[in-house]
């Protein structure tokens, strides 16, 4: 059978190549503001008290009080009049500072978003206070007691797995809220999805679970071409693990507050420690050379590779919820260099949070020059990746509010190129309405009162109800000095291309030159090629070919280009040696009916067992283990049934032995945008394996079932649960290397 995997080209920018740093000319800590000298000065812009020049002729100007306007080599190119606050926003806010209290006044003012949206659980988090439309947008995404999966055009849950962001967002809302009806839904939820990826999606070697976010599946390009479905499938992503461990903390938070008061929240014991994930996550994505975490984990699941990017986004929230330590957070924001949209609004209360000076100052001014550069269109101006992100600034960022069930902490964190008082107004927190008056700079707090009482910087949700007054004094202290990471002007090397002569030669073509970094296809000086056994970077490779040693137990090889000895690009294609004689593979149509009216091609058809609701919905076969031990198995299918199968693009099989039920075997398939940009591609050749299962096996005769595993319509259409595999395969696993 001819087998054709499904291609893509992809490299992964650094997180050092992103975004131009911009930094502060301004005193602090009683020097006075020069005010020849703007607010914030970087490429992007010069940020001044009333205006904003986008170093591009373009000038944003507030006039007054009223009005915004958009100048361009000194002539009025547009008048936006600033509308008045709505009884319906979140709050209000006024500065020494026009051009940015006017910003915020146009932002709070758009439509609020109707349908959910990617990034709207990080909204939802970022500012919680707004309950009413948080629980709406929540509850749109419910169906049967489950988070309805977000589909992208090629992929559905569990490729793309956003149920912990609608699980941290609800869990927040629910903090800031301290709704009891959003607390008893997000008990049954929380049971429902936790306990479907946890059986479905996690990987019991690396304790970490399966799936991408929905943001990294808008193209196949973000991978390389080697990946097939099933392989994104088993990467192991920071968004997806980061934003688990938040949201299940928030639910730990909560039953621990209520718990101080004598209240049972309710929610269910459930199977994930979160301490255990957060050490799984440190052990197995945190990259010790360059100060920050992995993307992703990927390649054979039993011993991943770390990709050398940066998910921005994730990043951001693995500092925000207070995930990385404060010495790992520090590293984090010192070390990344974000690129813009989403990125942004999350990074400038990330880099107050731990007090970096350059790079709050930068993502302030990228996010103020971002917001202006929206306002250049005569057409209304879209909404940007996360609505409203100079409110989540003043929010996360100048008050530092953090949520629990019991009350509002403060962190305050104010750059000291923005001085004077900064007056928040009309904030709705559970049965009352709070006022704040924020003075001064820097993270010290010189005075905090409540009701010009003196106080811990804290609200108690207690006393919550009424109006409220919140002074708070800064001590006008500067924030750390802490430099960032260098930038640079290389993007990931691609990887290397590799043809196998058998089982243990190997044919490599390095990493071609991109960019045009060398003329006439030479390979740069800068990249060399490695090979990688069992998930180590063991040795570099000096030719074009490469004998593996004659290995007595399986071994996965992946050869890798590594720039300047430091970054390391996505791997070619894994490649599991198994020794002659080591592996069994069980033909399924010789332990079931073959053949199906899905493959045109009759003679091909018989070699394939179709499987689904109705049809072969356990396949059953006994195995001869010749030792006591774990083995690997998975099963090989066509994957291109997304074809004819268009709704919820997965599969589910349950593998028992003797009884027992052992693991999920999960069968994504391609749907037909996958295959757009080749018509050539048969959907009848593309195959995948399925991810292995590590199981143990006693010696002698073991009885092996595949069961049709249906959970709700929700996840997976039971109309469209079908697979055509053509055998299974078993491999003794007797190798430390591949053992966690």
């Amino acid at each position: 059978m001819d087998v054709r995997q499904h291609t893509a080209s992809h490299t992964w920018a650094a997180p050092w190549l992103a975004m131009v740093l911009c930094f502060m000319l301004h005193g602090c800590a009683g020097h006075s503001r020069d005010e020849a000298a703007p607010v914030v000065h970087c490429d992007a812009c010069d940020v001044w008290p009333d205006s904003i020049d986008l170093h591009n002729g373009v000038i944003v100007r507030a006039v007054g009080d009223s009005v915004l306007q958009v100048r361009v080599e000194g002539n009025v190119l547009r008048t936006i009049p600033l509308p008045a606050y709505g009884a319906d926003v979140s709050f209000s806010y006024q500065s020494d500072f026009p051009v940015i209290d006017a910003l915020l006044r146009l932002e709070v003012s758009r439509p609020r978003r109707v349908r959910w949206h990617p990034l709207v659980p990080y909204e939802l988090f970022l500012n919680p206070l707004e309950a009413a439309y948080g629980k709406e947008l929540l509850e749109s995404r419910l169906k049967n007691g489950l988070v309805v999966p977000l589909e992208s055009r090629r992929y559905s849950w569990p490729v793309v797995n956003d149920n912990a962001a609608w699980l941290l967002a609800a869990s927040e809302i629910c903090k800031a809220g301290g709704s009891r009806r959003l607390l008893r839904t997000l008990a049954g939820v929380s049971a429902n999805v936790v306990g479907e990826d946890c059986a479905v999606a996690r990987n019991p070697s690396t304790g970490l679970f399966y799936g991408i976010p929905r943001y990294m599946a808008a193209s196949d390009t973000r991978f390389p071409a080697w990946m097939d479905a099933s392989d994104i499938f088993q990467i192991q992503s920071l968004g997806v693990n980061v934003l688990y461990w938040a949201a299940l903390k928030n639910l730990d938070d909560v039953t621990r507050d209520m718990a101080r008061r004598n209240e049972r929240s309710g929610l269910p014991q459930l199977p994930v420690d979160t301490d255990s994930l957060r050490h799984a996550v440190n052990r197995g994505m945190w990259l010790p050379n360059i100060g920050a975490y992995s993307p992703l984990l990927y390649g054979f699941p039993l011993c991943p590779l770390q990709l050398h990017g940066s998910d921005d986004i994730a990043q951001a929230m693995a500092v925000l919820t207070g995930f990385a330590s404060a010495p790992m957070a520090a590293s984090v924001v010192r070390n990344s260099v974000p690129g813009g949209g989403a990125a942004q609004a999350l990074w400038a209360p990330a880099a107050a949070m731990v007090g970096n000076t350059e790079a709050y100052d930068a993502a302030c001014g990228a996010i103020l020059s971002s917001v202006a550069s929206g306002l250049l269109s005569s057409l209304p101006a879209p909404a940007p990746a996360i609505a409203n992100p100079v409110a989540g600034l003043v929010l996360r960022g100048f008050l530092g509010m953090r949520f629990a069930f019991d009350g509002i902490y403060f962190a305050p964190s104010v750059p000291c190129g923005l001085p004077g008082v900064k007056r928040i107004r009309g904030i709705r927190y559970r049965r009352g309405i709070i006022d704040i008056n924020l003075s001064g700079t820097g993270n010290a707090i010189a005075s905090f009162a409540v009701d010009g009482k003196p106080s811990e910087p804290f609200f108690p949700a207690a006393g919550a109800a009424g109006r409220h007054v919140i002074d708070i004094v800064l001590a006008g202290n500067p924030l750390p000095q802490s430099s960032l990471a260098p930038a640079a002007d290389a993007t990931l090397p691609p990887p290397p291309v590799v043809e196998w002569n058998g089982g243990r030669e190997a044919t490599i073509l390095p990493a071609a030159v991109v960019n045009g970094r060398r003329p006439g296809g030479e390979v740069a000086a800068s990249y060399a090629t490695f090979v990688c056994l069992d998930g180590v970077l063991t040795a570099e490779v000096l030719s074009h070919t490469y004998h593996l040693y004659d290995a007595a137990t399986p071994v996965v090889v992946q050869f890798v280009s590594v720039e300047d000895n430091r970054f390391m690009g996505f791997s070619s294609r894994p490649h599991l040696y198994v020794p002659p004689g080591m592996e069994t593979r069980v033909r399924l149509a010789d332990v079931a009916r073959g053949g199906t009216k899905v493959i045109e091609d009759r003679r091909l058809a018989e070699r394939f067992v179709e499987s689904d609701r109705r049809r072969n919905r356990t396949l059953r076969f006994d195995f001869e283990a010749p030792s006591e031990g774990d083995y690997i198995i998975d099963v090989h299918y066509i994957s291109g049934l997304g074809i004819v199968n268009a709704r919820r693009r997965t599969a589910l099989r349950a593998l028992y032995v003797d009884g027992a039920r052992k693991g999920i075997f999960v069968f994504p398939q391609h749907s037909g945008a996958s295959l757009d940009r080749d018509g050539g591609y048969d959907w009848q050749t593309l195959t995948s394996f399925s991810n292995p299962l590590r199981v143990s096996l006693r010696k002698g005769v073991n009885t092996l079932e595949l069961r049709l595993y249906q959970p709700s319509p929700v996840y997976i259409d039971p109309a469209a649960n079908t697979i055509l595999a053509d055998f299974i395969r078993i491999i003794p696993l007797k190798t430390e290397r591949l053992k966690t």
